[in-house]
């Protein structure tokens, strides 16, 4: 008598066991947290993450310019060719702020046309790898070609 309580108290376990995997496994399709193998599907929770972080960071890094802007003596924005990489926008403006190490966008671009303008481009690090921008004229976005 006593096994065989031990016998189906086992099986309820495993039984429970699995319904509660199957649901969990359910919930992250579901939710997006997985690849949709091949459907195309609004952006997941971790791309978001990573595309309000990026944003975020650009608006540090458009404000880091704006201090270099205000407090170096030309009232310049650096010039095109004094930042060709992520490692470069580093070295400029520590004194003006400190970017994470490890931000959520890589370099693509940056361009100053005038004393009074710049153009930033970066990929976010979404799977997407979609193009932002940030200038001296508007805060950070999407770049619509």
């Amino acid at each position: 008598m006593r096994r065989e309580a031990g016998a189906v108290g086992l099986i309820g376990m495993v039984l429970v066991l699995v319904i509660v995997l199957a649901a969990a496994y359910f919930m992250v399709q579901s939710g997006g947290l997985r690849g949709g193998k091949g459907e195309e599907r609004g952006p997941t929770p971790i791309d978001q993450a990573l595309m309000t972080s990026a944003l975020t960071e650009l608006r540090m890094v458009r404000q880091g310019l704006e201090m270099y802007r205000s407090q170096s003596g030309s009232g310049a924005y650096p010039a095109s060719g004094e930042i060709n990489s992520i490692e470069e926008l580093r070295a400029l403006l520590p004194a003006y702020l400190a970017l994470p190490d490890s931000v959520s966008f890589t370099f693509n671009s940056y361009i100053s046309t005038a004393p009074d303008q710049f153009l930033l481009k970066v990929h976010a690090r979404d799977t997407g790898r979609t193009v932002l921008e940030v200038s001296s004229d508007f805060g950070p976005r999407r770049f619509k070609p």
